[in-house]
């Protein structure tokens, strides 16, 4: 997750680095007109490069990880709502209470995974804004 920032931060950013033959160097954002060549690359813009790839580093796990969090819940407990209707059209007996708890997952299975992988991501998000927290001057 963090080799194309370590990339840009750290190799990127040495002067006339070659990749393939191919000098690779950060872009200014904002070159002025009748720019001369240094003011259009160089090891100077690297920190811009480096802030919007992290923007969207972060952005991009943020939605990702609310979809999975509030959509994918949502959606399955949907399905099971369905499922659950169209059985009991088929079936005239309702489950008893006893029953119904009986079905619930319990702890441990798939569908409650405990607080490991919350924990796990917290520490990710914490690691980009230690490391990259340079890429933010403001």
């Amino acid at each position: 997750a963090f080799t194309s920032l370590f990339y840009i931060a750290f190799v990127k950013s040495r002067p006339n680095f070659t990749l393939a033959g191919e000098v690779d160097q950060c872009l200014n954002p904002s070159p002025p007109d009748n720019a001369t060549s240094d003011q259009i690359s160089g090891p100077d813009f690297c920190m811009a490069e480096l802030s919007t790839q992290l923007t969207s580093m972060m952005i991009t796990r943020m939605v990702i990880g609310n979809f999975v969090e509030i959509g994918l819940p949502w959606l399955v407990s949907f399905v099971k709502i369905f499922q659950q209707q169209r059985d009991e059209e088929d079936k005239s007996v309702r489950p008893s209470f006893e029953e119904r708890e009986y079905a619930k997952p319990a702890f441990g299975t798939p569908y409650f995974s405990g607080t490991f992988f919350e924990f796990t991501e917290i520490a990710v998000l914490y690691g980009y804004i230690v490391l990259f927290a340079p890429a933010f001057p403001h």
